[in-house]
């Protein structure tokens, strides 16, 4: 998983050293920071979806999966 974020981060990257500065019309600009968001979502809830169905969390420790609060009663 943190292997696919960082390939969003470097798409993020190109997305901003290549387009923004660009000499482009502004509607491909636009066009591109839709599509990039639309993939972006797609692969959240993609692979979101196979997480859940494998229980995995980003829990790597373990520690939040234990932790108690203290109620007064």
């Amino acid at each position: 998983m943190a292997l696919g974020l960082a390939v969003v981060l470097l798409i993020s990257g190109l997305i901003e050293g290549f387009i923004t500065g660009a000499a482009i019309p502004w509607a491909i600009k636009v066009l591109i920071g839709v599509a990039a968001f639309a993939a972006f979502w797609i692969y959240v809830f993609a692979f979101g979806k196979v997480a859940v169905r494998r229980s995995v969390s980003g829990d790597v420790d373990g520690d939040f999966a234990v932790d108690t609060v203290a109620v007064s009663s």
